[in-house]
């Protein structure tokens, strides 16, 4: 009986790990960062912030134009038209300005007469009130530098967010793998315990009621290993969400596809950081997310602090007539197009009141910011006492599942040599069972929480 027990014992070890491959934690990590398509999206997102800075500081672009208006009626040419030139804005508000006028007609008005070889002008524009230290021009490009940072800093959190469930959903998938082990080698124990009372039962030597004891275990064992491949499965079908081809084809698991054996090795406590002194809160992503928005509000409040302010605007362009190919051949300060163009409203209540919003809306952020660094400093003391528990509750649990695999051996020898009865047996064996189901329940917790701190300061990837 002893040989069958053994030899039985074997044979299902050997069946359970022919053909088998690992998907081991760094692989499956490696595979997210590479193909998942969130991960696309997040770098497309950079991407997009950038050309929104391309975008913006097509402000400054130089730009050529040309106008050409005319009037002809009964033979007669009223009037033609001609003006091109070309415009180069700056970064301090200053617009430089050149180009070629030449006009002609019958019915001409007088102040857009030209000499008949036309006009060459060149010149400045320069705001004297608003926008002589802050236009939209440079608020644009200031808010679009703002935008950048916050489209890298929303790569950090996209990528941080999908690499906590993929981790959460690995975890999930080994603890439920590591339960359907135990659950499979319970089953076996109960199998080869029922072999073994039969045939006693058989042959006289154990009472018939134990076979009936031994049955109705065999059948609890055989549920637990059912509901455990069960729950192995859901777990692997939330998994395939992660896993995708380079050409973004979802993928799924193999049948003999099993997680990595020792869940350990994933993460060390050093690299945890779990001395709050190290960390400054202040600068993690999920914070400089609202710190960003900030930045954006006070470009807003100082463009509605300019528009507060009278608007006068004064042009300057020195005219000359060219003669044959110089155009500055006629050229004296004393030919020039001036202008100045002035204007404020009265009671300025949009421009107070658009203040007035931007203020309290940078008052919100300011709060905001409070509120967040002071809800992370809470969950980081929340995580780290909660994963210094779990270490010591791991170590106490380890030991549990030593000692009761010790029960477990001695109550077996006892029951070999008709000391213990089949009913001590299975309670010993169940007690290990349950200790070894406990140990891998809190294995996968305490990775989750090492992700969640991870996650914390976005520095799971």
């Amino acid at each position: 009986m002893k040989r069958i027990i053994v030899f039985y014992c074997l044979l299902c070890s050997v069946q359970s790990v022919v053909a088998q491959q690992k998907l081991d934690f760094e692989s499956f990590k490696t595979r997210v960062l590479t193909f998942h398509p969130v991960v696309k999206q997040a770098a497309n997102t950079v991407e997009i912030g950038q050309q929104e800075v391309v975008k913006a500081r097509g402000t400054l672009d130089p730009k050529l134009s040309s106008e050409i208006a005319g009037k002809q009626f009964k033979d007669i040419d009223y009037y033609h038209l001609g003006n091109s030139g070309l415009k180069i804005p700056t970064w301090i508000g200053v617009d430089f300005k050149a180009g070629y006028e030449q006009n002609r007609g019958t019915y001409l008005n007088p102040q857009n007469t030209t000499p008949g070889s036309g006009l060459w002008y060149a010149g400045v524009e320069v705001p004297l009130g608003k926008g002589m230290f802050f236009d939209e021009r440079r608020a644009t490009i200031k808010t679009a530098q703002v935008i950048e940072k916050m489209a890298i800093n929303e790569r950090e959190l996209i990528i941080n967010d999908i690499l906590l469930e993929a981790y959460s959903s690995y975890w999930s998938w080994y603890e439920a793998y590591q339960k359907l082990q135990i659950a499979d080698e319970g089953y076996r124990f109960a199998l080869i315990r029922f072999e073994g009372v039969r045939q006693n039962a058989l042959l006289g030597e154990s009472p018939s009621i134990d076979t009936v004891e031994a049955k109705i275990q065999l059948l609890n064992r055989n549920f637990e290993k059912i509901q455990a491949e069960y729950n192995y499965q859901n777990a692997g079908s939330v998994l395939n969400l992660f896993l995708w081809t380079d050409n973004f084809i979802p993928l799924e698991l193999e049948e003999n596809t099993i997680p990595q054996v020792d869940a350990t090795n994933a993460y060390t406590l050093g690299s945890l950081m779990l001395r709050s002194a190290t960390i400054d809160t202040e600068k993690t992503p999920i914070v400089l997310q609202t710190v960003y928005k900030l930045d954006q509000l006070k470009i807003e409040e100082r463009l509605k602090r300019e528009q507060l302010k009278p608007e006068l605007n004064v042009a300057y362009n020195p005219l000359s007539q060219p003669v044959g190919n110089n155009p500055f051949a006629n050229f004296s300060v004393e030919n020039y197009k001036f202008g100045i163009t002035a204007s404020m409203p009265i009671f300025l209540r949009k421009e107070r009141g658009g203040l007035a919003q931007t203020k309290l809306k940078i008052e919100n952020a300011t709060l905001d910011i409070a509120y967040k660094v002071n809800e992370l400093k809470q969950k980081e003391l929340i995580l780290r006492n909660d994963l210094y528990q779990m270490y010591e509750q791991l170590a106490i649990q380890k030991t549990q599942v030593l000692q009761s695999k010790m029960l477990l051996d001695s109550e077996q020898t006892r029951f070999n040599i008709g000391e213990s009865s089949l009913f001590l047996v299975n309670v010993r064996e169940m007690n290990y069972l349950q200790y070894q189901m406990k140990l891998i329940e809190l294995e996968a917790k305490m990775k989750t929480l090492e992700a969640k701190w991870l996650w914390l300061f976005s520095e799971l990837d």
